[in-house]
């Protein structure tokens, strides 16, 4: 989710980074655990959330593709990217 501010089309808002932030922290740690092999680029892209289920399969935890409050605790980051 996209949030810009009037006076400048341009800007992000600190939310949308902060989500871009934990989606590319998440994307570093599956990378580095073999589940992800694309770009850190802080994109919830189709082949992260494949990713993302396949962690979360192996974890135990409901496989959504998302990263929910569950997933981020199991994997370590605490705060959750909303969408």
């Amino acid at each position: 989710m996209l949030f810009q501010s009037y006076d400048d089309p341009n800007a992000y808002s600190d939310e949308s980074q902060s989500e871009d932030s934990t989606i590319a922290a998440a994307q570093e740690r599956l990378a580095r655990q073999g589940y992800y092999r694309g770009e850190t680029d802080g994109v919830l892209s189709p082949e992260m959330q494949k990713a993302v289920r396949r962690y979360q399969s192996t974890n135990g935890l409901r496989q959504t593709g998302y990263l929910d409050s569950d997933t981020l605790a199991v994997m370590g980051l605490g705060k959750a990217a909303s969408y």
